[in-house]
């Protein structure tokens, strides 16, 4: 009989702890208004994906470039802009985005 080694199954997995913490003032950063819904969401814009080095299918782009929204008004922040958007509208959609981070940070 050969002799095997055994190995030990992993315990428990381990939580992960969410990296940024909810802000104390607990309102959307958009509406201003607190539903219950807010949460960090991630800037669901083209121009900060590439500058951020997440522009890449299904790569993640750092938590610094989160917002504190409630669900609609990430549903409509979130929309895909068509494929053949004009400079302008890209900038201005990066623009939105940029200004609910920085009041979110």
């Amino acid at each position: 009989m050969k002799n095997r080694t055994v190995i030990e199954k992993p315990g428990k997995k381990k939580k992960k702890s969410h990296k940024i913490k909810p802000p104390v003032e607990k309102h959307c950063r958009k509406c201003g208004v607190e539903t219950g819904t807010e949460c960090w969401r991630h800037a669901e814009s083209r121009i900060i994906k590439f500058e951020s080095g997440g522009g890449i299918m299904g790569g993640k782009i750092p938590d610094d470039q989160t917002s504190w929204l409630c669900m609609s008004c990430d549903s409509e922040l979130s929309q895909p802009l068509p494929r053949n958007a004009t400079q302008k509208q890209l900038k201005a959609h990066a623009a939105e985005w940029y200004r609910l981070i920085e009041l979110s940070h």
